[in-house]
């Protein structure tokens, strides 16, 4: 994932890091790093369980265990894979969360997903050209980035921090809008930046929100057709639902980007007609256009 200030390993660190070397255990200590981000708001320091336990009320023991096992000092000592990690929270995840609403874990789990999926892409090309390598390592480093403060923004709009909220949201765009010029992203990630730019939305100004939107959908539009899933076109639609409603002062665009918004939900549920979500999102604006016409 790249050497970081927030996510970077023991043994990256100082003089003697070497980056060509990466391993397993490098790549684990970053998962934990944004786990412990996630629910401290900070970097682990070089006494993580010193700092996790000023959050005991909202991280409960088998998490912090979870987290620890990552952060160990000794690579040996870690969590031996990410999909071990990946399975570990699955667990977690199903029980009582005194501390996130079930909806947050759903977001946490699939930004986890998403981050192990980016480092089995690089053990996959591990034996790539170096220049080849060090791109991707960068891109990851921009997706990790993005996806902890996305979510960190989240938790700040749930306990109503809503200056900080936007401080971490336009950091998350940052990351995300620079992991899109590598040409190093996802329709996972396409959507999360959607679901980040909806959540924000009552913290922006009008003008703010209109040029995010409208440099977001830019980024989205430029996917190769071919990688175009229904998951890319469902955030695609979804954007062009938020420039609707940001229109409604001015009919005819309003009305242009209603059916640009229209044709991408029929795209993506043409290409997932059982998805409940797609259907659901297809109808809502299927009949908020044919009000508009009555």
């Amino acid at each position: 994932f790249g050497v970081s200030p927030l996510f970077s390993a023991p043994e990256q660190r100082g003089s003697e890091s070497n980056t060509s070397g990466r391993s397993k255990a490098v790549d684990i200590y970053g998962l934990g790093a944004l786990l412990f981000f996630l629910v401290t708001g900070q970097a682990p320091s070089d006494e993580p369980q010193r700092q996790l336990k000023q959050y005991a009320d909202r991280c409960p023991a088998r998490l912090r265990n979870i987290i620890l096992n990552c952060l160990h000092r000794d690579p040996n000592e870690r969590t031996s894979s990410a999909q071990l990690l990946a399975q570990q929270l699955t667990d977690y995840r199903y029980r009582r969360f005194p501390w996130l609403v079930p909806a947050s874990v759903t977001l946490l789990v699939s930004s986890l997903v998403a981050t192990i999926a980016i480092s089995i892409m690089h053990y996959h090309f591990a034996d790539s050209a170096t220049a080849e390598r060090t791109e991707v390592v960068e891109a990851g480093s921009h997706i990790e980035q993005a996806l902890a403060h996305s979510h960190y923004a989240r938790e700040l709009i749930e306990s109503n921090q809503l200056e900080r909220a936007k401080q971490q949201s336009l950091l998350a765009l940052n990351y995300f809008k620079s992991s899109f010029k590598e040409q190093q992203h996802s329709t996972s990630v396409a959507a999360e930046m959607t679901e980040l730019l909806v959540a924000i939305a009552p913290l922006l100004s009008r003008s703010e929100m209109n040029a995010l939107l409208l440099e977001t959908t830019t980024y989205l539009e430029s996917e190769k057709p071919e990688e175009r899933t229904a998951k890319y076109h469902l955030a695609l639609a979804r954007l062009y639902h938020q420039l609707t409603l940001l229109q409604q002062d001015k009919p005819k665009q309003a009305e242009q980007w209603e059916r640009e918004s229209l044709r991408a939900a029929a795209r993506a549920l043409a290409m997932k007609p059982n998805s409940q979500e797609i259907r659901s999102f297809f109808t809502q604006l299927d009949a908020q256009s044919s009000e508009g016409t009555d």
